[in-house]
């Protein structure tokens, strides 16, 4: 499988995760920090600080799959887990 980015093809090896939750938290609250305009396309809201709130990460994960492409020159990213 390849993506395209900026013209360039770069082959990927697709992630999925479904079932743990914890994973997908991290990811989400990862996103939601980079992307917090999002919080409310995912049904959670954000503290004063901006920070996405934990109960409603907790309550949307089991909703979710956590999807990625890594690219093959990115750094193992296996830390958002």
């Amino acid at each position: 499988m390849y993506v395209t980015i900026k013209g360039k093809r770069h082959p990927v090896t697709p992630e999925v995760e479904a079932e743990n939750s914890e994973i997908k938290g991290h990811a989400l609250v990862h996103f939601l920090r980079a992307v917090p305009r999002d919080a409310p396309h995912s049904g959670v809201s954000l503290d004063t600080n901006g920070d996405p709130n934990v109960d409603d990460i907790k309550r949307v994960v089991s909703d979710m799959v956590y999807f990625r492409l890594p690219l093959p020159n990115e750094p193992n990213r296996a830390a958002i887990r």
